[in-house]
């Protein structure tokens, strides 16, 4: 859970903001930074060991689950924290998996705010990013969260491809949480457009392979 996310943060000598204040605050630096290296006032990129980039990774990783679980828990400014400090670490760093995940999570956040214009221009920028990037994983979780941005928005064609490109990749990495994710957000795009014989279809696939994996969470949603 967040609390055990925020406790590993700790012990690799980096935090999160608690409390709604101290939150703003730290939004607000990290915002700042971003804004100053998108007007090329930062410039600069580190060159990393390999200990070093491991380490980004895995400080990454840990804000990218919980941006995850405090979005799903009903917080807004801890996520978005969240999502543009793993993009300012990112780009300190020149690492391309990692850039493309905080463009993606940025821009779907500045989404729910909302500022459609910023969250869209953050979310070109990581499909263009994607284009260095081998990892597999790193496009499983870019196109999840471009989907679902898109399916907020209304925009059915490029939320569909998005989500049957994530559901190919999970499929071929045998990763069942992001083709439940997938299945999940396609059943919401269809039954939000009418489709609701399609709708039921991807409802039936997503209960079934739940169940067989005893995941509540995406149980709930099929069964819904």
């Amino acid at each position: 859970g967040g609390e055990h996310l925020e406790i590993g943060l700790r012990l690799m000598g980096r935090s999160a903001p608690a409390g709604r204040l101290q939150q703003v605050t730290w939004v607000i630096g990290e915002i700042g930074r971003q804004a100053l290296r998108r007007a090329g006032l930062i410039r600069g990129v580190r060159t990393l060991t390999d200990a070093e980039r491991a380490e980004l990774v895995a400080v990454c990783r840990a804000y990218e689950r919980l941006a995850e679980a405090s979005y799903y828990g009903g917080e807004s400014l801890l996520p978005l924290y969240c999502a543009i400090r793993i993009l300012n670490e990112a780009e300190a760093s020149g690492s391309p998996p990692e850039i493309a995940r905080g463009l993606a999570g940025t821009g779907a956040l500045f989404g729910v705010i909302p500022f459609p214009r910023i969250a869209e221009w953050y979310l070109r920028r990581a499909l263009e990013r994607l284009a260095d990037v081998e990892d597999l994983a790193t496009h499983e979780i870019v196109g999840i969260v471009i989907g679902f941005y898109y399916v907020g928005a209304g925009m059915w064609e490029p939320a569909r491809e998005q989500l049957r490109t994530v559901r190919r990749i999970a499929r071929r990495l045998g990763d069942r949480r992001r083709f439940d994710d997938a299945v999940g957000n396609l059943m919401e795009l269809e039954y939000l457009r009418g489709s609701f014989a399609t709708a039921a279809g991807l409802a039936q696939e997503l209960t079934a392979a739940a169940t067989a994996r005893n995941d509540h969470r995406f149980r709930a949603e099929g069964l819904a």
